[in-house]
């Protein structure tokens, strides 16, 4: 459910933020379903896809059943709807990717298992009008697809077909070959490409990986049949370029429109030209956040931001607590700012850039969240569940005395506006679970602002003396 910032029954004008903040919970904190990535529509909204909707398990057959759901939200947050599609009778469901066309209609791709105990397997294609009506499917029986919890990033559109990856089992030791396969958008299979096999082994856990270009160019990052772990550049034609070595693995990649490519790879942020010739190089080190001892750190995503930098996101964690974060570099990969959240989440998913320059998160376990912060980073919202740390104002209504009691150490400013939206009062709290002061205001109704780091609290206060 979508916290409002605020929400009064008076007349009051406060001090405006620049940008609106939001954070709406698509599911409750015991649910199965999971969710691997976000993206933003060309109205400014947002879609996720859930999987493991309405799961049915028949333990003893070892047997499930699932659904996958469209969640579509608005620019502020609000769910336009959350639409539920069964795919296929007594059959398990993965979707594994999904964009949306220039239509506004969505292509995913993923894979159906119709008994997990043996039955059959394949892979899937599956269109959908903007409101998530299905359009069409193709199921290949004997094809594997991608079965993976995380987003296996094998769709590339272009403007009469698009690309996927597709895989079948060879060999003695169950070798996936996996090829690129070409549809138009009706889904009738064009070609496959099978002058170049990408490969994956038992002992190669990372499936292969399609990024988008400029220029309708595709960098594909793979294991090479007869060649080794490379980044390659591939035109529509099937013609690949610029075979590059890939030690440093790319977990994921943001392409400018330069032609120039952002990675997070093993050693750090690294960016390297059109020609895959390197630019700069920044260790991790640059951006780890120091919060307590044993802390680790782990880096999932990152997008081109409009001002020419990034955005990543990622985990940070200590062994006791999980928490996720946002880091903004500038151009040349200098970290602009870095934002931690004791949020009641544990894993940081996705993350897209809002039309007005904040950063919009998908949020997983428990539940699934989709969280806007503005352009600095900050959630400002008001007694949002999203944050781990909770803060309690005591007595209300009060004579003169207040006292603020929080759930972690918090460092914050103390504001307090009357209901014309004038400061009354201010103050700093260093790094304390408590707080206590002594007012003299009037009688009347006030508004508690509590700015801490990366949130914002706000109460309502009343005074009668």
């Amino acid at each position: 459910m979508k916290n409002l910032l605020i929400i009064l029954f008076f007349a009051i004008t406060l001090p405006s933020q620049a940008q609106l903040t939001w954070t709406t919970q698509i599911t409750t904190n015991n649910s199965s379903e999971f969710a691997s990535k976000l993206i933003k529509t060309q109205d400014g909204g947002y879609i996720t896809v859930l999987n493991k909707v309405d799961t049915v398990q028949n333990i003893p057959q070892n047997i499930e059943y699932s659904k996958i759901a469209i969640v579509k939200l608005d620019a502020n947050g609000n769910i336009v709807f959350n639409k539920k599609i069964n795919i296929r009778d007594s059959s398990t469901v993965r979707i594994s990717d999904f964009i949306e066309l220039a239509t506004g209609e969505l292509l995913m791709s993923g894979v159906i298992f119709e008994k997990q105990n043996g039955g059959p397997q394949g892979s899937l294609l599956l269109k959908t009008s903007a409101l998530g009506d299905t359009l069409w499917t193709v199921y290949t029986v004997g094809n594997l697809g991608c079965n993976s919890s995380a987003a296996c990033l094998n769709l590339i559109d272009f403007n009469t077909k698009f690309w996927t990856t597709d895989a079948i089992i060879t060999g003695q030791f169950d070798t996936l070959n996996y090829f690129i396969y070409e549809y138009d958008y009706n889904g009738n299979l064009l070609n496959i490409n099978y002058q170049d096999t990408m490969v994956l082994y038992n002992s190669f856990t990372t499936k292969p990986r399609l990024f988008k270009g400029i220029n309708d160019t595709v960098l594909a990052l793979a294991e090479w049949q007869n060649e080794t772990l490379l980044h390659k550049k591939i035109d529509t034609a099937f013609n690949t370029y610029y075979p590059t070595a890939a030690p440093m693995l790319s977990k994921s990649i943001a392409a400018s429109i330069d032609g120039s490519m952002a990675m997070l790879a093993a050693p750090g942020l690294w960016k390297i030209t059109g020609q895959m010739d390197s630019i700069w190089l920044h260790p991790y080190t640059e951006y780890e956040f120091s919060w307590g001892a044993g802390t680790s750190q782990s880096y999932l995503r990152i997008i081109p931001t409009s001002d020419g930098g990034y955005a990543m996101i990622g985990d940070t964690w200590n062994g006791i607590v999980d928490n996720i974060y946002l880091i903004k570099t500038d151009a040349m990969g200098n970290k602009q700012f870095g934002q931690m959240y004791w949020s009641v989440t544990s894993h940081n998913v996705d993350v897209v850039q809002a039309n007005d320059g904040g950063y919009v998160m998908l949020n997983t376990v428990p539940g699934i969240w989709i969280v806007k912060t503005d352009q600095n980073g900050t959630i400002g919202v008001a007694d949002s569940k999203f944050f781990n740390n909770e803060v309690v104002l005591y007595p209300n209504p009060t004579n003169s005395l207040i006292n603020l009691q929080f759930s972690q150490n918090t460092t914050a400013q103390l504001t307090i506006y009357n209901i014309a939206g004038q400061q009354v009062f201010t103050d700093d709290i260093y790094h304390s679970k408590a707080y206590q002061s002594s007012l003299s205001l009037p009688n009347g109704l006030y508004i508690i602002h509590i700015q801490a780091e990366n949130q914002l609290f706000t109460k309502k206060l009343i005074v009668k003396n």
